[in-house]
């Protein structure tokens, strides 16, 4: 696979660049014959929506932070908001896949109420699920691909709850263990995530996130010790070395341009910040992910 190198910054996609109107917040694809076309890698893509896959047939490959994830037949995938992909689908996959937003499944005065879905949504990670005997999985993709083919005016209130039973439903198979703790915890939790994905690595105080969460920066520090057994922190630094290696792996800006997107106030300082990180110096780490890219004024 070769990368395809973006300019100077990744662009986050929104529902509108998929095809969907300004009012809407999901989206809903069915492909049954795909073009020879799909067979390639696909340029590389950033969403702030949530996308859920489910193959009936062939298969599909996902780059995710260099990371392969392989899609087969019957396989359910989840895709979180804001993690960098590149796809590869078999000239004969077919599925359907939605595209949501949280307020599609809790409108738009429940913001972060995803926790309620251990099996997907409080891991911010891609989960790959094999549901070829769970029939009630199946049955409600089937009856969602037929409720967006009629058309109809309740076709949303209706897409909305077979999305939900596919959530439920997936919950059952407890693929992914999470820890009983309460309500408020989890949402921290959770919130605290989704607002790191969402800052693209640019911020790293935790007074700033504990303040969006309107919680002291210790009491964040302990919730998110208590169920991570790691600090705020330890996730803030993760996050901006996950952005600062998209960065340098996918676009050509220059290691300066980087350093100041992630707002480091000189490139010496996000040098010594990634080393200590990663091992190797930004120029190192491109040179060896992505050698096509030539440095003449780094």
């Amino acid at each position: 696979m070769s990368h395809l190198v973006a300019h100077r910054k990744l662009k986050i996609f929104n529902l509108e660049d998929m095809g969907a109107s300004e009012d809407e917040d999901f989206s809903i694809c069915i492909f049954e014959n795909p073009s020879a076309e799909n067979f390639k890698w696909t340029a590389l893509n950033t969403h702030n929506f949530s996308t859920l896959v489910f193959v009936t047939k062939g298969e599909a490959k996902i780059e995710i932070d260099s990371r392969i994830y392989m899609i087969s037949e019957q396989n359910l995938f989840y895709l979180p908001p804001y993690l960098s992909h590149q796809c590869e689908w078999n000239k004969i996959t077919q599925g359907v896949s939605i595209k949501f937003q949280e307020s599609f499944l809790f409108g738009s005065g429940k913001i972060g109420s995803f926790y309620k879905y251990p099996t997907f949504f409080r891991t911010k990670t891609p989960v790959i699920l094999n549901i070829k005997d769970c029939s009630s999985i199946q049955n409600s993709f089937h009856f969602l691909k037929e409720e967006w083919n009629l058309g109809s005016k309740l076709e949303k209130a209706i897409i909305k709850n077979f999305t939900e039973l596919i959530l439920l439903f997936a919950g059952r198979c407890n693929i992914l263990p999470f820890q009983e703790l309460p309500t408020k915890v989890n949402r921290i939790v959770y919130d605290f995530i989704s607002l790191l994905q969402g800052s693209q690595g640019e911020i790293r105080s935790v007074q700033y996130y504990a303040s969006k969460l309107e919680v002291t920066p210790g009491h964040l520090n302990d919730t998110i010790k208590e169920v991570t057994g790691r600090s705020a922190s330890d996730f803030i630094k993760e996050n901006v070395t996950r952005e600062a290696r998209r960065l340098l792996e996918y676009t050509d800006a220059r290691i300066s341009d980087v350093a100041s997107q992630l707002n480091f106030h000189d490139s010496a300082y996000f040098t010594r910040f990634f080393k200590k990180e990663i091992g190797i110096t930004p120029s190192e780490f491109r040179q060896k992910q992505n050698p096509q890219i030539i440095q003449s004024n780094p």
